[in-house]
């Protein structure tokens, strides 16, 4: 029974990246607000959790990888990577560069 849950939560899991219709689409940028319309909350660091604290670290914007939603301005110009090391922490790497 329990395999059956896994399974269940695995497959709402992708279910957004599957609305997309392929899976290349999640490496595109998309505006935040689309993020909200298919995934949920948490585009942009500044965006709010379901518990009303601020998304920070956790949002798509900070993660490397995937979803990569225009947050600042800026973001669709090349200086994403600069956005992203002043309100994330961190850059993330390019690899096979």
């Amino acid at each position: 029974m329990t395999n059956i849950i896994k399974i269940a939560v695995v497959a709402l899991l992708l279910l957004p990246l599957a609305a997309v219709g392929d899976w290349e689409a999640a490496a595109q940028p998309i505006t935040a607000e689309q993020y909200r319309t298919l995934i949920g909350p948490c585009a942009c660091p500044d965006d709010k959790m379901a518990n009303g604290h601020r998304c920070l670290r956790v949002s798509a914007y900070c993660r490397c990888g995937g979803w990569e939603p225009i947050c600042f301005a800026g973001d669709d110009t090349g200086l994403r990577e600069p956005n992203r090391q002043r309100r994330c922490g961190h850059v993330c790497a390019l690899y096979g560069d």
